[in-house]
């Protein structure tokens, strides 16, 4: 009788500030782990997420988590954290935003979390100055004081992480650089006819015969954007068919765009 129990699955959950990020990152991923493992995520609550959860069959609990630096709540969130990882007793706690790392490795290590793993997606100290900078490279250094397993996206976070002094700890970049990898069979473009891309083009006023450069990401200060278009630009006047297509949201975000350079 005892022989047809199925073992316990470890628990394995993954926190980043919004919900959201962990589903649009790592969808797919989740599905997969937890074939193997008990897997769970831990975010603030936003209404996009709820088909994520579905489709990733897996269980998520909603616990604000301020993005921006807010003392009085980020003590809030590591109480709502640590008070969740020793009901759940997880074996291992895996971060992949800076607040949602500082707050759930402190969280977990105050839990005695066994393994807890932050991923560092990119680093926002580089592009400060002055007390912010410091304030900035202090809070990754707590978060890789508390962790116990390191992984930088990539070499270029490595090198800043090791040049800054962030921390001694081993630093782990997952193959060539990724947080979860690409799946070939989605990103493949034998799934659109040429009627379906000339079509996209034309929703979006581009030719056919346009070069389109295409961001991805965040539409906020931090992430360059203001120098790439002002780089566009330059490069346009010789290359009039040359389009850039920024693709991305600023909702929630203290750090906007401001109205220049014909952005917004």
């Amino acid at each position: 009788m005892a022989n047809s129990l199925k073992p316990t699955r470890k628990k394995i959950i993954r926190t980043a500030s919004l919900s959201w990020s962990l589903y649009a990152f790592l969808g797919g991923q989740l599905k997969f782990l937890n074939q193997y493992y008990e897997m769970m995520t831990i975010g603030s609550y936003n209404k996009e997420v709820e088909p994520l959860v579905e489709k990733e069959g897996i269980k998520s609990v909603y616990i604000p988590i301020e993005r921006t630096i807010s003392p009085i709540k980020d003590v809030v969130s590591v109480y709502r954290l640590y008070k969740t990882f020793k009901r759940e007793k997880p074996f291992l706690i895996h971060s992949m935003t800076p607040k949602a790392g500082l707050v759930s490795m402190l969280a977990a290590y105050l839990a005695r979390v066994p393994k807890r793993a932050h991923s560092f997606t990119g680093l926002i100290f580089p592009t400060k100055t002055g007390i912010m900078r410091k304030v900035l490279i202090t809070t990754d250094w707590l978060i890789c004081r508390f962790a116990t397993h390191i992984f930088p996206e990539g070499q270029g976070v490595k090198k800043d992480l090791e040049q800054h002094n962030v921390t001694k700890k081993s630093l782990k970049v997952i193959a060539n650089g990724s947080i979860r990898g690409l799946d070939l069979t989605h990103f493949n473009p034998k799934l659109f006819s040429m009627e379906d891309n000339l079509q996209l083009r034309m929703d979006y006023g581009l030719l056919p015969e346009d070069f389109v450069f295409v961001y991805v990401g965040r539409l906020v200060n931090d992430k360059g954007i203001n120098e790439l278009v002002i780089a566009f630009n330059r490069l346009s006047q010789n290359y009039p068919e040359a389009k850039l297509l920024l693709i991305g949201s600023d909702e929630g975000e203290s750090d906007r765009l401001r109205n220049q350079h014909g952005i917004l």
